[in-house]
């Protein structure tokens, strides 16, 4: 029985965790190409509307603050204006105004700024606007709802909740240079460099309000915000980047102001694409969603904890025939930490062999038509191997298995739950005098090769550039 298509009711179910765009990435491969359009569907625009390119968001920032929150359109604002120090795209890992990050040993990594940075004053970036913008997100009168995962810091905690004035884990070392130190291994360490790069206009780096004007590092600068109808950016004069347009308007997501052309990008339900196709004017890109479908081993169980006989059933699965006969929509996963990710993935790095095994395990799935198919499909690939297949239901989900006679089970979810519940310290502990970029190979060979499950689903969403414009990919990784 094969899955049918998710329809979204609401564009705001798609909510961001990071989204990776910078204005001199030149490419933008996570997206594909479902529907090409006729670029002779165009309307005639005029100068000011040719140079203008509007993204229709779910839900506008609430204030002029949008790196305090994450929002659809906050991110894309801040993608735009407010660029972090490195952004985790397609599984990999970027620099934004990092010029480097190093890790020392597995409790610290080192931060080199890319000094041709300039924020919108005209001032580069410095030491003193990174160690601004951690104090800032993190001090107690300052509402910003990811305080949780800047934790692994050595002394944030204490920072925090106001028993200290300084974080102690990061030091500064030069002008472009830091030091930050953690208290613990946590997949978190890895995420702490996507925080918005932030400068005070008043250049004054000791008071913390949320009143207070910042300014952004990014090829575009926010100029006006008007409530609940659009925020308009312009050209950051001072930034080394070039931009394809003068003018950037996010406004809140109209399917109406499509035929008009109103609207350059936006994402859309899968109901909608039939009209969008009828228009003509919109070419449809699709983009994997966070949520992925696994196989996981239960290591728990005292076969699947020998990692050898975990990578001999991995290696009597094809997945690409399970994908084929188990969903009829959304995209087949090539790896753990991204469905597109590029060499090596796990398709890349797990090698089909053949096993003479012979054995029985149980496979624990849930009631659900995906499921039921996921397992008549992978019983008999297995079979075929030798391995005879057992099916349990259980109606509820969870990383970790409890039961240690059941193998293998299903486990639709993001990769950050797993990565949590997994035991990586082993990974962690190769990351001494790994760099950030570096990282998101290594984490994938890792996982790979440690077996813990295996990567098979994403669903897709669905995303319309108005044919004759640029595509920025400032929808991509909306989810």
């Amino acid at each position: 029985m094969k899955k049918k298509g998710i329809i979204f009711t609401c564009i705001g179910l798609i909510i961001i965790i990071a989204s990776g765009f910078y204005l001199n990435r030149k490419d933008h491969s996570s997206s594909h190409l479902f529907f090409k359009g006729d670029t002779s569907k165009v309307l005639q625009q005029n100068k000011d509307r040719k140079d203008t390119y509007i993204v229709g968001v779910s839900q506008l920032p609430m204030t002029m603050q949008p790196y305090l929150q994450l929002t659809e359109g906050s991110r894309v604002v801040n993608d735009l204006a407010f660029p972090s120090l490195a952004k985790k795209t397609d599984g990999d890992y970027k620099y934004q105004l990092a010029k480097s990050i190093v890790f020392q040993d597995e409790s610290s990594a080192r931060i080199k700024l890319d000094s041709t940075s300039s924020f919108s004053d005209g001032c580069k970036i410095t030491v003193e606007d990174l160690l601004y913008s951690f104090m800032f997100y993190n001090h107690p009168n300052i509402a910003y709802d990811n305080k949780a995962m800047y934790t692994c810091i050595k002394g944030m905690s204490e920072y925090q909740n106001g028993a200290s004035d300084g974080i102690s884990g990061i030091t500064k070392l030069s002008d472009q240079e830091v030091q930050i130190d953690f208290i613990k291994t946590s997949w978190e360490m890895l995420q702490v460099f996507e925080i918005p790069i932030l400068h005070p206009q008043d250049h004054d780096y000791s008071a913390f309000d949320m009143r207070k004007t910042q300014l952004g590092c990014g090829a575009y600068k926010l100029d006006k915000h008007i409530l609940y109808q659009e925020m308009e950016l312009t050209k950051n004069t001072y930034s080394h980047q070039s931009v394809p347009y003068k003018t950037i308007k996010v406004v809140p997501a109209d399917f109406s102001q499509l035929e008009a052309q109103n609207i350059d990008t936006m994402i859309i339900n899968s109901t909608q694409l039939e009209e969008i196709k009828n228009l003509g004017s919109y070419q449809i890109s699709q983009q994997g969603m966070k949520d992925q479908d696994f196989i996981l081993f239960n290591l728990n169980n005292e076969e699947m904890a020998d990692i050898q006989k975990r990578r001999e059933i991995a290696e009597s699965i094809d997945t690409k025939t399970l994908f084929k006969e188990t969903y009829e929509t959304g995209m087949q996963s090539a790896g753990f930490l991204a469905c597109e990710k590029e060499d090596p993935n796990y398709l890349s790095l797990m090698k089909s062999k053949k096993h003479s095994l012979n054995k029985s395990i149980i496979f624990q799935f849930g009631y659900q038509a995906t499921e039921q198919g996921l397992y008549e499909a992978l019983t008999k690939q297995l079979l075929n191997a030798g391995v005879n297949v057992e099916g349990r239901k259980k109606p509820t989900y969870s990383p970790i298995v409890e039961e240690t006679d059941i193998s293998l089970y299903y486990y639709s979810g993001q990769i950050d739950t797993l990565l949590n519940s997994w035991d990586l310290s082993e990974f962690y502990a190769q990351l001494d005098g790994k760099s950030l970029i570096e990282s998101g190979d290594l984490l994938e060979k890792y996982l790979t090769e440690q077996v813990y499950g295996i990567p098979l689903h994403y669903e897709n969403y669905y995303i319309v550039h108005l044919c004759n414009k640029k595509d920025l990919g400032l929808l991509n990784d909306m989810n």
